[in-house]
Protein backbone atom coordinates (compact mmCIF):
# COMPACT_ATOMS: atom_id res chain seq x y z
CA UNK A 1 0.00 0.00 0.00
CA UNK A 2 2.43 2.62 1.03
CA UNK A 3 4.32 1.57 -2.62
CA UNK A 4 1.80 2.83 -4.13
CA UNK A 5 2.14 6.64 -2.73
CA UNK A 6 5.82 6.44 -2.99
CA UNK A 7 5.99 5.62 -6.80
CA UNK A 8 7.90 7.44 -9.15
CA UNK A 9 5.40 7.87 -11.57
CA UNK A 10 3.37 10.10 -9.57
CA UNK A 11 6.22 12.58 -8.76
CA UNK A 12 7.97 12.83 -11.81
CA UNK A 13 6.10 15.27 -13.30
CA UNK A 14 7.01 17.47 -10.52
CA UNK A 15 10.36 19.42 -11.76
CA UNK A 16 12.82 20.47 -8.66
CA UNK A 17 13.73 24.24 -8.88
CA UNK A 18 15.80 24.56 -5.61
CA UNK A 19 14.88 26.43 -2.47
CA UNK A 20 12.42 29.01 -2.44
CA UNK A 21 14.03 32.64 -2.30
CA UNK A 22 11.97 33.79 0.92
CA UNK A 23 13.41 30.87 2.91
CA UNK A 24 16.93 31.04 1.87
CA UNK A 25 19.49 32.30 5.27
CA UNK A 26 20.01 35.69 5.35
CA UNK A 27 22.00 36.19 8.61
CA UNK A 28 25.14 34.26 8.94
CA UNK A 29 25.17 30.70 11.42
CA UNK A 30 27.22 28.60 12.70
CA UNK A 31 30.02 31.63 13.28
CA UNK A 32 31.53 30.07 16.57
CA UNK A 33 35.05 29.86 16.68
CA UNK A 34 34.29 25.89 17.52
CA UNK A 35 33.07 25.68 13.88
CA UNK A 36 36.04 27.14 12.23
CA UNK A 37 38.92 25.34 14.48
CA UNK A 38 38.02 21.54 14.15
CA UNK A 39 38.39 20.12 11.32
CA UNK A 40 37.42 15.99 11.65
CA UNK A 41 34.59 14.18 12.69
CA UNK A 42 36.73 12.49 15.22
CA UNK A 43 37.59 15.84 16.66
CA UNK A 44 34.06 16.55 17.04
CA UNK A 45 32.89 13.86 18.31
CA UNK A 46 35.38 14.55 20.95
CA UNK A 47 34.11 18.12 21.52
CA UNK A 48 30.64 17.08 22.20
CA UNK A 49 31.43 14.34 24.55
CA UNK A 50 33.64 16.94 26.52
CA UNK A 51 29.99 19.27 26.95
CA UNK A 52 28.39 16.08 27.76
CA UNK A 53 30.84 15.47 30.39
CA UNK A 54 30.40 19.23 31.66
CA UNK A 55 26.65 18.22 32.60
CA UNK A 56 25.36 17.10 35.68
CA UNK A 57 23.02 14.28 35.98
CA UNK A 58 22.20 10.97 38.14
CA UNK A 59 25.12 8.88 37.12
CA UNK A 60 27.51 12.43 38.36
CA UNK A 61 25.79 12.33 41.30
CA UNK A 62 22.40 13.42 44.08
CA UNK A 63 20.04 15.89 43.42
CA UNK A 64 18.61 17.32 45.94
CA UNK A 65 15.33 15.96 47.38
CA UNK A 66 12.80 18.62 46.47
CA UNK A 67 8.97 19.60 46.60
CA UNK A 68 8.77 17.76 43.43
CA UNK A 69 10.26 14.44 44.39
CA UNK A 70 8.45 14.25 47.81
CA UNK A 71 5.43 13.56 46.02
CA UNK A 72 6.68 11.07 44.35
CA UNK A 73 4.96 7.60 45.96
CA UNK A 74 7.04 4.14 46.59
CA UNK A 75 6.66 1.33 43.95
CA UNK A 76 4.97 -0.54 46.82
CA UNK A 77 2.35 1.99 47.15
CA UNK A 78 1.70 2.30 43.17
CA UNK A 79 1.55 -1.74 42.79
CA UNK A 80 -2.13 -1.96 43.39
CA UNK A 81 -2.87 0.00 40.34
CA UNK A 82 -1.29 -2.52 38.48
CA UNK A 83 -4.35 -5.47 39.89
CA UNK A 84 -6.42 -6.52 36.69
CA UNK A 85 -9.41 -5.37 38.42
CA UNK A 86 -8.07 -1.58 38.35
CA UNK A 87 -5.84 -1.46 35.30
CA UNK A 88 -8.19 -3.91 32.32
CA UNK A 89 -11.47 -2.67 33.26
CA UNK A 90 -13.49 -1.96 30.31
CA UNK A 91 -14.40 1.28 29.86
CA UNK A 92 -18.09 0.68 29.78
CA UNK A 93 -18.03 -1.33 32.76
CA UNK A 94 -20.63 -0.16 35.04
CA UNK A 95 -18.92 2.38 38.38
CA UNK A 96 -20.31 0.30 41.06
Amino acid sequence: MIGTYLAADRFEHIKYEGMPKELARTTPFMTQQIFNSVNSEHEMMRYINKLLSKDYTLMDGMIPLGSCTMKLNSAIVMMPITFPGFCNMHPFAPKD
